[in-house]
């Protein structure tokens, strides 16, 4: 098997992207990928967190998910991961995590519960 140069790799990866984002101006398409980027780190600031006060506390999972200890509180199935893992209806889903924590445009102060944050972050 032949050995891909670093300029045909960039060319195959180029065109593999091309054919994801469809026929939308390079300009537009950071108004989707800048949110996205921006929620996903958000999640991942709060995992770092969640993990730090997680070895403090020597295990305490109530101790980890105070709001004081995270610079941002990710409601209830609303973290990367639990948007990611949605396959299907990803709109209606989301819209269904957000309503109970939204009232008159303002979100409320609600914690994660244990139950969303046992889980590790992904291994990078």
């Amino acid at each position: 098997m032949e050995k891909l140069s670093l300029s045909k790799l960039e060319q195959y990866l180029s065109k593999a992207a091309w054919i994801l984002k469809g026929p939308v101006d390079a300009a537009d398409f950071k108004v989707y990928i800048f949110p996205l980027l921006f929620f996903k780190r958000i999640s991942d600031v709060y995992d770092e967190e969640y993990q730090v006060a997680l070895k403090e506390s020597g295990g305490d999972k109530d101790y980890a998910e105070l709001a004081e200890l995270h610079r941002f509180i990710i409601p209830d199935d609303c973290h990367w991961e639990d948007v990611r893992n949605t396959t299907v209806n990803v709109l209606a889903a989301s819209a269904r995590r957000i309503s109970p924590t939204v009232s008159s445009g303002t979100a409320t102060s609600s914690t994660r519960t244990s139950k969303s944050v046992s889980r590790s972050p992904p291994s990078i």
